[in-house]
């Protein structure tokens, strides 16, 4: 039996994902050993500082799970923090007689001091620390417990404050306390996932994004071919989609935030998939409408900007076929489900941060702080953005140095694409806005765009470029895509004049 064009389009972005696989473990494997001399603490890279140490601080403490393991072949290993800085001479003599041996101390120590912060005409009493932890390594020693150890330190005149099992954390004052509560729960139980199932270490943190990147790459060839085929034979369209890919991978986004453990690769593969369902199926379906809204929810549950794709689905109710008040019960009704769906699917998600917290405390912490959050420039040191410069490939983001030749390794994208994409798209809109699939594109884009600028308009100063992965496949597509259409239609328009 035959092949149809869209089988061999689904055949075809079934190796594009297996190639992207490929090519994303060599660049994690490559990572990974371009820091592992530095030690167990320096192995994280960038903000897998944060998304890591949180993911396996909610696994341990929110979850009770406490058989994390580097690896199965690894003994246990646990980082001890203190309560103040350790100082290694002491074990002199007497390392044979303790429960664990010293894997590595060199942190930096932290100065922790009580303060009192009044908010709301109530006090609140917390922990501030400044500079690194007062942690150290430690191996268990055969037939000993963590609680042996835990004597031990004391013994040795040292307070144990937390002790957290799996890979060591990083040298950052308070890590241990961290549960990343800014942003919700689920890219972090990715994380999660491939901790249990695969061990703590470097290699399993970034299998979830390595993944995701690869699904971004297919559902981008994907979304491209359904778009291609309106105005293209379906062998031609198989074929002239695979620009779109190609294109991607000299976008230098894929092969840095798409190989680490954060949160934007998962936030860019709900992305992808919703739109894909957006574009391929009708606007009015019930079952395909929930579809979309639960995708782009699950971005929203990654970060709350996955839901800046609602502007556009609410914009295409108004394009719908028919009298005004059908326009407006399918642009408010697609508003409706997101107001139903996302607070469900974010409360379900957070059932065991509720309980760990309660309520109250939860609510305050991962909503009303986190939109304060959101809303408000981070006093952080590196370079932010806008997403004009975004555009342009201004103000790019150092995602690490290379410790080989020093080099720093910026997040730039692929801004004559971005550029391009977005020009393209705004002086064709005219003739492109009347092809249903080429509109749900554009407006898809547009709108994500879009409401990141008003984020920073209205005083959010500290994005950054790595961002752009959340939708740096929609240019993409929009320039392959129009660059198409616009040729086939000069082409005809030679022909009839020809003729």
């Amino acid at each position: 039996m035959s092949c149809s064009s869209g089988c061999w389009a689904i055949v075809v972005s079934m190796i594009i994902f297996m190639f992207v696989m490929f090519i994303g473990f060599n660049n994690a494997l490559h990572l990974y050993e371009l820091f592992r001399g530095f030690g167990f603490k320096s192995c994280y890279v960038s903000d897998e500082v944060w998304y890591v140490s949180s993911a396996r601080n909610i696994l341990y403490k929110i979850f009770g799970y406490d058989s994390i393991r580097v690896n199965s072949s690894a003994g246990s290993l646990y980082t001890v923090v203190l309560d103040k800085p350790f100082n290694t001479s002491i074990l002199n003599g007497v390392s044979g007689q303790l429960c664990f041996s010293l894997v590595e101390d060199e942190y930096r120590g932290s100065l922790v001091a009580r303060v009192t912060v009044v908010k709301d005409n109530r006090s609140f009493t917390r922990s501030l620390y400044v500079g690194g932890l007062n942690a150290v390594y430690v191996s268990l020693k055969k037939n000993c417990s963590i609680n042996d150890v835990v004597r031990d330190f004391n013994r040795l005149n040292y307070s144990v404050l937390d002790v957290i099992p799996g890979w060591a954390l990083p040298d950052k004052g308070g890590i241990n306390e961290y549960f990343n509560l800014e942003h919700p729960p689920l890219g972090k139980y990715f994380i999660m996932l491939s901790i249990v199932l695969l061990g703590d270490n470097p290699a399993s943190w970034r299998i979830p994004s390595i993944v995701s990147t690869a699904l971004i790459y297919s559902f981008s060839y994907l979304i491209t071919y359904e778009i291609l085929r309106v105005f293209l034979r379906g062998k031609h369209a198989v074929l002239l989609s695979l620009i779109t890919p190609i294109i991607m991978y000299f976008d230098n986004t894929y092969h840095t935030v798409g190989v680490l453990a954060m949160l934007d690769p998962f936030l860019a593969v709900f992305t992808v998939v919703g739109v894909y369902v957006f574009i391929k199926y009708p606007y009015t379906s019930l079952k395909t409408s929930v579809a979309r809204t639960v995708l782009f929810s699950l971005a929203g549950l990654i970060k709350f900007s996955g839901l800046f794709i609602a502007p556009a689905e609410f914009i295409e109710g108004f394009f719908q076929r028919g009298d005004i008040l059908y326009k407006l019960r399918h642009a408010f009704g697609t508003l409706l489900r997101y107001y139903v769906v996302f607070p469900l699917l974010l409360i379900l998600f957070s059932v065991p941060f509720i309980n760990y917290y309660g309520f109250q405390k939860w609510f305050q912490a991962s909503i009303v702080d986190a939109i304060h959050w959101h809303l408000s420039t981070k006093s952080i040191g590196s370079i932010s953005s806008s997403p004009i410069d975004w555009l342009l490939g201004r103000q790019s983001f150092t995602l690490w140095i290379n410790p080989v030749n020093h080099q720093p390794v910026k997040c730039m994208g692929l801004p004559i694409v971005y550029l391009c994409g977005f020009i393209l798209g705004i002086i064709t809109m005219p003739w492109t806005i009347r092809i249903d699939k080429l509109r749900k594109l554009l407006l898809s884009y547009y709108s994500i765009w879009t409401m990141y600028l008003t984020l920073y308009i209205i005083g959010n100063h500290s994005l950054w470029s790595f961002y752009i992965i959340h939708f740096s496949a929609l240019p993409t597509i929009i320039l392959t895509t129009i660059t198409a259409y616009l040729t086939i239609k000069i082409q005809k328009h030679i022909k009839q004049k020809t003729a």
